[in-house]
């Protein structure tokens, strides 16, 4: 098994700092690791220049990436790059794209998440198709994001939106969410109806509502590690891991993030799916419990799949 992160993008030959960690992780681990020049991925010719620090493997040596997000295209040319040096990304490119893009995992878990509607696309909708678009969620208040990420940091300006029927309100904050990223919209537009969560805070910088949500991490169908989604706040305890563990078999790709809240009235809900390379992943949330998994993959001992409890 090895572990593949980013180069640091001023010595090329060694991890970026922000994996750094990771990468003594997996070394204490007796994991190889290699280094990837992610800025190189812009096309096919390039990519394979991104890769060539990777010592060429043996038998389709398998692989993980663990490193920053990138667009499903931008990995399908990782994923071939490395190809061509014998190293295997065990997430093939369509796994990645299945939990990095909302409108793919949805359908699988509609019945767990909170309702949502989506564009096809970035280009920025006119007034009439978000009329119609939204006309289902009537008055209910929504939450907007791209096929991946939201504003949340930008709650009230660029995020939540109190009536979907408010079609001046629906395009103030759409507008924002266009302007805060600069047009760098991924996939399309998602609206997402609003659930109410048993609250924790406030972010101690942005000041957005903190709610009881926690991260779980899945690796070949075994729920390995997990914690509190944010770093404020009391997580409380962990959310029951069977119905969860359950609901991620259905999903096509070895290694995943699966984001749940505890709803004010008290049931557990999926928020989103992360591909569980690009994902974040702190101490506290299980990091080492996630490296301990990839070894004893490595070493054949992982055993038939199982759950275990998410560090707290």
């Amino acid at each position: 098994m090895r572990v593949i992160v980013p180069s640091d993008p001023f010595d090329r030959a060694v991890p970026d700092a922000a994996f750094a960690g990771e990468a003594e992780l997996a070394l204490a681990r007796g994991l190889a690791t290699s280094v990837v020049d992610v800025d190189r991925l812009s096309t096919e010719d390039e990519a394979l220049g991104a890769v060539h620090r990777v010592a060429a493997g043996e038998a389709r040596e398998p692989a993980v990436y663990r490193g920053w997000m990138m667009p499903p295209e931008r990995y399908a040319r990782l994923h071939m790059a490395l190809g061509t040096r014998g190293v295997a990304l065990l997430t093939s490119p369509a796994a990645y794209r299945l939990t990095h893009h909302l409108p793919c995992w949805y359908p699988s878990l509609a019945d767990h998440t909170p309702r949502s509607v989506w564009t096809p696309s970035p280009r920025r909708p006119y007034r009439t198709e978000l009329a119609h678009l939204l006309s289902a969620f009537g008055d209910h208040a929504l939450v907007l994001k791209d096929y991946v990420k939201s504003e949340k940091h930008a709650w009230n300006e660029a995020c939540f939106i109190p009536r979907a029927s408010d079609l001046d309100a629906v395009e103030r904050v759409l507008d924002r969410f266009i302007e805060l990223r600069d047009g760098n919209v991924e996939g399309g537009f998602v609206f997402r109806e609003f659930v109410a969560l048993e609250p924790v805070g406030v972010h101690p910088k942005s000041r957005m509502p903190l709610t009881r949500e926690h991260r779980l991490v899945f690796w070949r169908g075994r729920l390995v590690a997990g914690g509190g989604y944010w770093e404020a706040g009391d997580p409380g305890a962990p959310p029951p891991a069977e119905p969860f563990a359950s609901l991620a078999g259905t999903i096509a790709s070895p290694f995943f993030t699966m984001d749940v809240a505890r709803r004010a009235s008290g049931e557990w809900v999926i928020v989103v799916l992360g591909d569980g390379q690009v994902a974040g992943l702190r101490a506290d949330q299980g990091l080492a419990a996630l490296y301990d998994a990839l070894r004893g993959d490595a070493s054949g001992a992982s055993g038939a799949p199982g759950i275990v409890s998410p560090a707290g």
